[in-house]
Parts: C-alpha cells; structure tokens; sequence
C-alpha cells in the first residue's frame, strides 16, 4: 500500500487546485448566482470604528482566503485608511506557522484561517472572540459554534460547514439492481458490492480506498474518523474533558471492523493515484463516494462528464437504527494575541465572514462549499442542483448536520491523526485484527501526547 498523503490534503490540496474550474462548473449547473443577486434582508452593520487605519495581515491558503481578497475593496470604502496584505501559503505552511508565533509571539499576524482540529494546540495563543460573535451566534449552525469553541472560549469565527453524506451513481445503482433506500447500514453496503463484483467479474466496485485528494475522501483515516463519530465517540480520539484516549473503547473496535470489511477487494479499489481515480469515475467503475459539504467542488471540477448521474444519500449505519451522519474538518478564523490590528483585522472578517452577503460570497467562490449561516443556508437549500440530477443537496447536508449529537477535537489531535492513520494501514492490509491495530494505535497516543 502507497503511503497515505499528509492529514488534510484530501480537502485541501483539492480546494487548491480546483476553485476556479469548479465555480465555474457549479454556477453554470445551478441558479446559485442569480440568488446571490437577489435583495436580502442584511444583518444590521455596527457602527464603524472612528479613526481606524493601518494594515491588516492576513494568513491562509488558496481554496479559504478568496473571500478575504474580495472584500478588500469594501473594507476600504469604509476604512481607506486600512489596507490588506494576505499572505498565500500552503496548507501546511500555514498551520507550520501559526504555531510557531502561538509558541513565540514574534511575527504576529492579526488574522489567520486554520483547520478546527488544530484548535487545541493553538487556543493558548488566540483571542477570545465570544463578545465579538455574541450578536451573531443565532444566525449560525450551533455545531460551527461549538467546533470554534475551546475551553469555553470562542476562539474563531466558523468558515464552512462540514456534514458527511455519500453520492453514489443514480444511473449505475440501477443499472445493477441496487435500491439506494434499501442501503441502511454498511452490511447493504457491502452486499450491494458483493452483487455488483459478482456481475462484472470484479471490474466495478462500490467503493474507491487511498485515491488521493481529486474525487473523493477515499483515504481509510479519513473513513474512519467518520465511523468514530457514528458510533458515538464525537471527539473521534478523546474524551470531552480531552485527558483520555478512547480509540480502544468496545465503538472505537467496532467501527475500525467495519473498516476492514468495506476495504475488502471485492468492495472496493486499494491503493489508487489521483489520476487512476479520475479515470475509474469516468470509466464508470466505482459506484460511490463519501461526500462532505465541500464535495461538490471536487465532483463538478474533475467529472463535469457525468453531470446529471449522481445522487446524494444518507451515510449507512453501523448497526440497524443507528446515526446515519458524520462530520468532517471545516475551517475557522481567528486573531491571534498579539496582532498588531485587533480591531481592523475583526471588521475583516466581519465583512468577509460574519454577514449573509459575505456567507454567499464564499459559497460562490469556492463552487459551492457549504457556509455556516442559517440564512445563507435558507437561501440555498431549496436549489435544484442539475449536477445531482436536481436533487437539493444542501438540504440533505442540512438535515444531516442537524442529526450529529456533538463533535470535537482536542489537543494534539493532528498527531493521534498520524497514529491512528499508521495502524488502520496494518487492518487494511490485514496484518492486524481491528482489535489489536485500536490497541496498539491508543497505547502509542497515550505515551505521545501524554493523556490517559
């Protein structure tokens, strides 16, 4: 097996290289931007602050930082006295060096974007911004909330939602005989591959493994953060109080067995590269794919081909009635302590982030990547996306969202991310039982990161 990609690149790299060719694809499929024209009951604006001048830095990556770029002259019009520098750097980069001024204090920026699972290393050196998004918070999805949350403290400003469904091939499901509203737990899941390899002698298979950052989140430590959450362990690794390691609890078993059973070669491709993926999609040899709310990027950016053939369906369960939802990594933004422009860096992102005008703009720039407004959210729920065959896929993740009971991430989450990644690989390549990989995955976590 390939080694796996770094933690995030799955979303990120894809966000990267696609942003223009997917809006493109998404707005010529959708009536989203004549939406984002329509009047709209704004938030009302608070008052500008007298006297505010300076330069504002800004820290973040292609595919979260265009909203940013684009309000820039808005921001000016208001505060001429203000301007912007952003400053591009790789997703890793980024991350690299937030911890590194968190950890210092030198070279502070006043506005930087980062991934929620980092939230625990970084909170010591972010500003508390609870008071600030106190007149916001009704209007965006309580579990944004409460992943920009830590300790108590509101430490970011929620970016993108990231509920998890799967698309599967509407035209290929029935070409085989495959009802999607009999696909209830991972067991139809598996049968329903079974059936489709028996009838092409295994050249078709439901799902794709380890494919990279193009199609679809086919890496297994992505997968299996997923069933974590399902199975009731919402900080995937850790317990809410963030002192216990829990990826050797009877759930965290359970689920890492269902892993080893939906990466049987008979289910699903192993070991594909990004441009083997594509191909397959296209080839009409993979049938399905887990789906988080930035997805529809990736699918109309890369396979503008197969427009009209997907659909959207609910995660199977892991038992029978059991949660048929997860939840992925979004993005938060936050000022660090320390920036030197506290105030023009927030009405940045105010302006940017914290209005119904600045949730549309980032939906529309990044091809439709879910916001985390409910308004935003109202808005787009009710579009007939012509890429899924005009099914309303926002409604879907929005329902979705609603059904995840709580998620979280705590301190050195990234690393035990790493671990867990190591050990799954040995399940999957059957050198372990799921038990004993869960074992050996909480015993190494434990040592590292020094948590019980």
């Amino acid at each position: 097996m390939a080694p796996h990609r770094t933690s995030l690149m799955s979303r990120r790299a894809f966000l990267r290289l696609s942003a223009g060719t997917a809006t493109a694809a998404w707005l010529g499929s959708t009536t989203f931007g004549r939406v984002l024209a329509q009047e709209s009951t704004p938030i009302p604006t608070p008052t500008p602050i007298p006297g505010l001048s300076g330069e504002v830095i800004v820290w973040g990556w292609k595919g979260g930082i265009e909203h940013f770029l684009a309000v820039i002259p808005d921001l000016q019009k208001l505060y001429p006295d203000v301007s912007v520098r952003v400053e591009e750097m790789s997703y890793e980069d980024t991350h690299t060096n937030i911890l590194a001024v968190v950890n210092t204090g030198v070279g502070v920026p006043d506005v930087v974007n980062f991934d929620v699972n980092h939230l625990g290393e970084f909170a010591e050196g972010m500003t508390d911004l609870t008071d600030r998004l106190q007149p916001y918070l009704e209007e965006i999805m309580p579990v944004s909330v409460k992943l920009a949350t830590y300790k108590g403290r509101i430490l970011g400003v929620p970016q993108d939602s990231q509920p998890v469904g799967m698309f599967y091939r509407h035209d290929l499901f029935e070409q085989y005989g495959i009802d999607a509203a009999q696909v209830e737990t991972y067991a139809d899941l598996i049968e329903a591959g079974r059936k489709v390899a028996k009838a092409t002698n295994g050249e078709v298979k439901m799902l794709a493994m380890d494919v990279g950052s193009k199609i679809c989140m086919g890496d297994p430590h992505l997968i299996i953060d997923l069933l974590l959450v399902q199975n009731g362990l919402g900080g995937t690794y850790f317990n809410r109080e963030d002192d216990k390691v829990l990826v050797d609890s009877p759930e965290a078993i359970e689920a890492m067995e269902v892993l080893k059973q939906i990466s049987d070669e008979e289910i699903c491709f192993i070991d594909m590269s990004d441009d083997a993926a594509v191909a397959a999609y296209a080839a009409d040899k993979i049938l399905a794919t887990v789906a988080p709310g930035w997805f529809p990027l990736a699918m109309t950016g890369n396979l503008p081909q197969l427009s009209g053939k997907w659909r959207m369906m609910r995660l199977p369960a892991i038992k029978p009635g059991g949660l048929r939802a997860s939840y992925q990594i979004p993005s938060i933004t936050a000022i660090p302590k320390g920036a030197p422009n506290p105030d023009a860096a927030w009405e940045l992102i105010r302006m940017a982030q914290v209005s119904l005008e600045g949730q549309l703009r980032f939906t529309e720039m990044t091809g439709g990547v879910m916001p985390t407004w409910k308004r935003a959210l109202d808005t787009l729920k009710d579009q007939e996306v012509e890429y899924f065959g005009g099914q309303k896929i926002y409604a879907l993740f929005i329902e979705i969202a609603q059904d995840i009971p709580d998620v979280w991430f705590g301190r050195g989450w990234p690393e035990a991310r790493s671990i867990i990644r190591k050990h799954t690989e040995t399940v999957i390549r059957r050198e372990k039982t799921p038990e004993e990989a869960c074992k050996a995955a909480a015993e190494e976590m434990r040592v590292k990161l020094n948590k019980g």
